[in-house]
């Protein structure tokens, strides 16, 4: 099958808005960030997120880490409808 650059470049394209990860943004936080804001463990600070989650007050996506090439759970508040 001979597949042109362009072809390429949108299949490329298609996956990575599939399956991209993207860097955290301003109205996002992590556990890390509320565990070193709070004092606490990032298990707890996880815990806490995760409970807001469950109950519907924020979502979740993957980004990419400030440091190294790591992937993190960022949470972001619903906005009121």
């Amino acid at each position: 099958m001979k597949v042109t650059t362009e072809e390429r470049d949108k299949i490329l394209d298609e996956l990575t808005e599939e399956f991209g990860v993207g860097v955290i943004e301003p109205d996002e936080i992590t556990c890390k960030m509320l565990g070193e804001r709070m004092g606490i463990s990032h298990k707890r600070a996880n815990m806490i997120l995760n409970e807001k989650v469950d109950a519907g007050l924020y979502t979740t996506r993957y980004v990419r880490s400030n440091v190294g090439n790591n992937r993190v759970k960022a949470y972001r508040k619903v906005k009121d409808v």
